[in-house]
């Protein structure tokens, strides 16, 4: 008897953990979509211009590249660093190159789990800096305007791989052509 409570308890406490994640996704899109924290620029046209995007970690950064390559049929490029930008007379002319996708890497400090077990440790993209404490990496982008000089906020779709939030920007803009 006590086991099939147990057994219950635990489905039902799986039904409202997926289902409370459901609605909380939900949320996060919706925003997204309606762009309520501001990460998208109103005049960014995937068809006029080269978009410029920053490189991230190497793991993450062949995600990206083959995503782009099969889905982003527009004008893009790759750049290392933000302040070598004007470096370059290519890059001169911010009409051409005039939005930058911009990275953002965040390091969320937390307590290691208790069996620190590295399999874990790796699958979930989590840093194992200390033995008592791990380094949760976030990532997300945001828009640069060049020409006005305009920063926008991150997409809000940021996560443990960089790909997640370029994937959902340009996949916003390809669902819109």
């Amino acid at each position: 008897m006590d086991r099939r409570i147990l057994y219950f308890l635990l489905v039902f406490t799986i039904v409202v953990g997926v289902s409370c994640m459901n609605k909380y996704l939900a949320a996060v899109e919706k925003k997204f979509n309606n762009n309520e924290v501001g990460w998208r620029p109103d005049d960014f046209d995937p068809k006029k211009g080269t978009l410029l995007i920053q490189r991230v970690r190497k793991k993450w950064q062949k995600r990206i590249e083959s995503y782009m390559a099969k889905n982003y049929p527009y004008k893009y490029e790759y750049f290392n660093y933000l302040s070598n930008l004007g470096k370059f007379e290519k890059y001169e002319d911010t009409t051409e190159y005039r939005f930058v996708l911009v990275s953002t890497d965040q390091v969320i400090w937390a307590d290691a789990p208790q069996d620190n077990n590295p399999e874990t440790i790796k699958r979930e993209g989590i840093r194992n800096v200390k033995p008592d404490r791990l380094a949760i990496e976030s990532n997300d982008f945001y828009f640069l305007d060049r020409l006005t000089g305009k920063t926008y906020s991150k997409s809000g779709m940021s996560g443990t791989d960089a790909s997640i939030p370029i994937k959902s920007i340009i996949g916003y803009y390809l669902k819109k052509k």
